[in-house]
C-alpha cells in the first residue's frame, strides 16, 4: 500500500548493529590476548634474566652508584621476584663518598626494586624502591651548629660549596628497616646519642618528598618519636621549599633528656608525659606552628636568682601559631601552669601583631588568666640573655585576669597603647633604681593618653633598697590614681588615697608630672596621718639624703611616743629635695606625746615628754611643753638641726625639781666624771631651777659645749 514502510527494511536494522559490536569485542579481545601474551613473555624473559644477574655484578654495581650518586660497596648479589616486582637483593653493605670518600653508612643488607613499568615500556632500567637493612647510620652536630652525616664533608666536597640536600635523595621509595643511629656532637656540649630500631620511609618524584620515622628512644628518655614530613618543589632549591613536619614524642622522660643534654641546653630534672609539634613553612619562612603538650610532675632546678627549685604538677595546652602575610596570630587554649605553691586556672590567650621590616607595627593580645610567678622559672631554661636576666631580677608575680593590651605605632615616638587588666597580689622586685612593690590588687583600665587605675590591697610591701633600709609594709592601700598625657609630660593624681599599718594610718592627695626630656618629675603630696609610732620611723628615712652620724642620732633618738595626728606636705621637684637651695617645701608638723628621747648618748633620756615637731626641708625643730629629765620637770625645751648636712644639734632647756635630781643628772652624764670625785659624791635635796644649753656636733661629738645655769633656794647639798 502506498506510504507505508516495507517490513523487510524495518527488521534488518537491529541484527547489523549487533553484528558491529561482535566485531569490536573480538578486536578488543584479539588485542588483549596479543598484549598478555607479550607481557607473559617479557616477564618470562625478565625472569630468566633475573638468573643471570650475578653475572653482571660489575654493571649492576656502576648502576647503583650512578643512580644513587654514591660509592656503593657490597658482598653478595642476588635477584629476586617480589609482589612488587624484581628486586636486586645485596649484603654487606658499605655506602662510601665518592671518589675515594669517607664511610657514610654500612648495613646487613639491602634490596633494590626494578621500576617494573620502566623497564617494560621505556626500557629504562631505574630503582622504584630502596631497602636498607639494619643499616648504621652516623650523623653530626659540626662546629658552626649543623646536623649532617659523618663524612658529608667529603661528600660536600663534589664541587667544592655545594651541600647535600634532599635533592640528593634517589626517586622512589627508601626504606630503613632497625637502623643504629648515632649523633656525635663535634662542639662536644653532649655525649653521643645512640638510637636503635629506627624506622624511616622516604618516597620521593621529582619535586615532592614524603618522610615517616620511628624511633625508640633509649631507655630512660621515653618511649618513641614519631616523625611525619613532606616537601614540595624544587628539592634542589631548598630556600624555596615548601614543607611541613609533625613530631610526636610519647611517654618521655625529662630526667633522661636532662642526662644527655646537660651541657647543650638547660632542661628540667625530672617530669615525664608527651608532646606533638607540627610546623610549616617555605625555606627558613616559617608559616605555621602546633604545639600540644602534657607533662606532669616537672621539676625545674634553681638557678642564679631562682636557688629554690620549682615542682609543676602540671604544665598543659595547646598553642597555635599561624601567619598570614605579614600579621602573625598565638592562640592558646586550656592553657595550664600550676605548681606547688600556686594552682593555674586553665586559661585561654591569643595574640596578634603586624610587623613590617622587622619591626611590630601593631599587637593585641587577650588572656583569661595569667600567674606571672608560675611563669618565671621558665625562664631559666632559656639560653642566657639579658632579657632573661632582667626578668629573673624582676621575679613578676601575682595573678593576672582579664587582660587585654593594645600596641599600635602610627607616630614613630607616640605609639598607641591601651590595655586593662583585674590583678590580684601583684608584685615586682627592685631592679637598679627602680623600686619593687609586692601585694598590689585592682584593677587598671588606660591607653597612652589617659587612665586609670584602682586599690584595694592587703599586706603591701615596697621596697627601695638605694632609699630605705626595709621594706616599707601597708596593711591596707586603697583609692584610685588617674593619668593623663599631654605635651608637658605625664601626670598623675589621687584624692583621698588611704595607707594604713601598724606604725599609723594616712590620707593622701598627690598630683605627680613627669616631664618629657628628663627633667626631673614634680611632686604636690598632702598627707594627714594619725596614730604615727616615732621608734619605726627609722623605716622611713631617706639613707640617701642623710650622712650616716646623722642617721645613726636619728635611728637612736626616738625610743617611744606616738603622733595622734599630723599633716606631711611635700612640693616640688623630687630631685631638689630637701630643698638645701630653696625651690620647693618638704614639711612634717606633729605633736608628739609619750615621748621618750635619747638626745645624747649617756646622757639621761628626756621621758614622758610632750612636744610640737617641725620637719622643714633641711632640718627639725621640736618644741618641748612637758616631761622629765632625771625626776626634773621640763618646763620648757628647744631641740634643733638646723641642717641635717652639718649635723649639729642645739638644745635649750628650763628646767624645775628637786637638787638631788639635778645633781644626779649631770653625775650620770659625760659631764660628771670630768668634774671630779668630789662632785660625783655630792647628794642634796631642796628645790633647783636649771637652764640647760646644750650644743651636740653629732659628727664630733668630742667638740661638745655644755652650759648649765642653776637657780638654788633653800636647798641643801653634802659630800
Amino acid at each position: 500500500m502506498t506510504g507505508q514502510p516495507s517490513s523487510s527494511s524495518g527488521s534488518s536494522a537491529p541484527p547489523e548493529r549487533a553484528t558491529r559490536v561482535r566485531r569490536v569485542v573480538r578486536w578488543i579481545a584479539g588485542i588483549s590476548a596479543i598484549l598478555v601474551i607479550l607481557l607473559a613473555l617479557a616477564l618470562g624473559t625478565l625472569r630468566v634474566l633475573l638468573t643471570h644477574v650475578p653475572d653482571y655484578r660489575d654493571q649492576i654495581q656502576a648502576w647503583v652508584n650512578e643512580t644513587t650518586r654514591l660509592d656503593v660497596r657490597f658482598r653478595d648479589l642476588d635477584a629476586r621476584w617480589r609482589v612488587f616486582g624484581p628486586e636486586i637483593y645485596i649484603t654487606a653493605v658499605e655506602v662510601y663518598a665518592p671518589e675515594g670518600g669517607p664511610l657514610l653508612a654500612e648495613s646487613r643488607a639491602a634490596s633494590i626494586g626494578v621500576d617494573l613499568w620502566r623497564v617494560l615500556f621505556q626500557a629504562e632500567l631505574l630503582a622504584g624502591r630502596l631497602r636498607l637493612i639494619e643499616p648504621e647510620i652516623g650523623l653530626v652536630r659540626t662546629l658552626d651548629g649543623r646536623i649532617e652525616l659523618e663524612g658529608q664533608a667529603a661528600l660536600d666536597s663534589r664541587d667544592g660549596q655545594r651541600r647535600l640536600t634532599a635533592d640528593d635523595l634517589p626517586t622512589g621509595r627508601l626504606d630503613i628497616e632497625n637502623a643504629r643511629l648515632t649523633l656525635t656532637d663535634l662542639k662536644g656540649e653532649f655525649h653521643d646519642v645512640i638510637l636503635s630500631a629506627v624506622d624511616m620511609t622516604a618516597r620521593r618524584d621529582r619535586n615532592d618528598l614524603e618522610i615517616e620515622a620511628e624511633i625508640l628512644l633509649p631507655e630512660g628518655m621515653g618511649s618513641t618519636l614519631e616523625i611525619e614530613g613532606s616537601a614540595h618543589g624544587a628539592l634542589d632549591e631548598p630556600a624555596q621549599l615548601a614543607w611541613q613536619i609533625a613530631v610526636r614524642a610519647r611517654e618521655i622522660e625529662m630526667a633522661g633528656w636532662r642526662e644527655q643534654f646537660t651541657a647543650f641546653a638547660s632542661l628540667p630534672t625530672s617530669g615525664h608525659g608527651s608532646l606533638r609539634l607540627e610546623a610549616a613553612a617555605t625555606g627558613r619562612e616559617l608559616e605555621s606552628a602546633k604545639l600540644r603538650l602534657q607533662l606532669a610532675e616537672v621539676i625545674l632546678p634553681g638557678t642564679a636568682g631562682l636557688p629554690t627549685p620549682t615542682r609543676y604538677p602540671v604544665i598543659a595546652g595547646d598553642l597555635d601559631l599561624r601567619r598570614d602575610a605579614s600579621q602573625w596570630r598565638l592562640t592558646g587554649r586550656d592553657f595550664e601552669v600550676s605548681t606547688d605553691a600556686h594552682a593555674w586556672t586553665a586559661s585561654d590567650l591569643s595574640a596578634t601583631w603586624d610587623h613590617d621590616e622587622g619591626r611590630v607595627t601593631r599587637f593585641d593580645a587577650e588572656a583569661t588568666f595569667l600567674r606571672l610567678d608560675n611563669l618565671v622559672p621558665l625562664a631559666g631554661l632559656a639560653p642566657a640573655a639579658e632579657w632573661r636576666d632582667r626578668l629573673i631580677a624582676l621575679s613578676p608575680a601575682g595573678e593576672v585576669r582579664a587582660l587585654t593590651a593594645s600596641y599600635t605605632r602610627r607616630d614613630e615616638n607616640d605609639p598607641d597603647i591601651g590595655g586593662s587588666a583585674i590583678f590580684v597580689g601583684l608584685g615586682f622586685n627592685p631592679v637598679g633604681k627602680a623600686p619593687g612593690l609586692r601585694g598590689l590588687s585592682g584593677a587598671l583600665s588606660g591607653t597612652a593618653k589617659s587612665g586609670q587605675m584602682t586599690l584595694n590591697s592587703r599586706t603591701v610591701l615596697f621596697t627601695m633598697p638605694q632609699k630605705f633600709r626595709a621594706p616599707l609594709s601597708a596593711d591596707l592601700a586603697q583609692g584610685s590614681v588617674a593619668w593623663t598625657r599631654d605635651a608637658a609630660g605625664w601626670h598623675f593624681t589621687s584624692r583621698q588615697f588611704k595607707l594604713q599599718n601598724a606604725h599609723g594610718s594616712a590620707d593622701s592627695d598627690l598630683e605627680l608630672t613627669i616631664p618629657d626630656g628628663g627633667a626631673s618629675p614634680v611632686l604636690n603630696l598632702r598627707s594627714s596621718f594619725r596614730d604615727a609610732v616615732l621608734a619605726e620611723g627609722w623605716r622611713y628615712l631617706p639613707i640617701d639624703k642623710l650622712k650616716e652620724k646623722v642617721l645613726a642620732w636619728l635611728d637612736g633618738a626616738f625610743i617611744a611616743g606616738r603622733a595622734a595626728r599630723g599633716e606631711l606636705v611635700f612640693s616640688g621637684p623630687t630631685r631638689g629635695f630637701p630643698f638645701r637651695d630653696g625651690g620647693g617645701e618638704f614639711r612634717v608638723t606633729c605633736p608628739v606625746e609619750g615621748l621618750t628621747l635619747n638626745y645624747a648618748d649617756h646622757w639621761p633620756r628626756l621621758e614622758n615628754a610632750a612636744l610640737d615637731v617641725e620637719f622643714h626641708n633641711t632640718g627639725v625643730t621640736g618644741h618641748v611643753t612637758g616631761g622629765t629629765l632625771n625626776g626634773l620637770r621640763v618646763e620648757s625645751a628647744t631641740a634643733e638641726f638646723a641642717d641635717f648636712k652639718e649635723g649639729d644639734l642645739t638644745i635649750k632647756a628650763r628646767l624645775a625639781g628637786d637638787v638631788g635630781a639635778a645633781l644626779g643628772y649631770l653625775q650620770k652624764s659625760p659631764l660628771g666624771a670630768t668634774l671630779g670625785a668630789t662632785f660625783m659624791n655630792l647628794r642634796g635635796d631642796g628645790p633647783v631651777a636649771a637652764d640647760v644649753d646644750l650644743q651636740l656636733p653629732i659628727k664630733h661629738l668630742a667638740d661638745r659645749h655644755f652650759v648649765v645655769t642653776t637657780r638654788i633656794d633653800g636647798a641643801r647639798v653634802a659630800h
